[in-house]
């Protein structure tokens, strides 16, 4: 009995899965300024409408309102996945989301929620206040507007 117990505990494996996000390299986490640079598209906007598309396939529908990097019509779809870890996303919210190449939004890019600072502007008002954002989303927002300005 104890042999049989032994054979299957050495020789039964369980499913794992695995996942490299782009721009890291052996476990190191990318930086904020890498995800600038790698996004191929950077837009500020507000979720309007979603959807189950499948059982694990959400439907996003994003009005875009600013474009950082690359383009866009006025508005796009974004698809999720409820079996992995992303970000949490709200009808009615408005977002920074970073794409990479697709219109897929997961953990390994940056979704930044802004609640309803709806336009560049009004966020650019919003980073001069003290304690809107805490100190890390601050720095990071600051330097994503230095970038996005240097290149239009």
């Amino acid at each position: 009995m104890y042999k049989y117990l032994i054979f299957v505990l050495a020789f039964y494996s369980n499913s794992s899965y695995g996942w490299e996000c782009p721009g890291e390299h052996k476990g190191s986490v990318t930086k904020f300024e890498r995800h600038v640079e790698l996004a191929t598209n950077i837009f500020l906007g507000k979720i309007t409408t979603g959807y189950m598309a499948t059982d694990t396939k959400i439907v996003f529908e994003l009005k875009i309102s600013d474009v950082l990097k690359g383009g866009y019509n006025s508005t796009i779809t974004l698809t999720t996945y409820n079996d992995i870890l992303g970000p949490s996303i709200t009808i009615g919210k408005h977002y920074i989301i970073f794409l990479y190449g697709n219109n897929r939004i997961d953990f390994c890019g940056v979704t930044i929620e802004l609640g309803n600072i709806s336009t560049i502007k009004k966020l650019k008002n919003h980073l001069k206040s003290d304690g809107y954002f805490d100190e890390y989303t601050t720095k990071n927002l600051q330097y994503l507007l230095e970038v996005s300005s240097n290149q239009n």
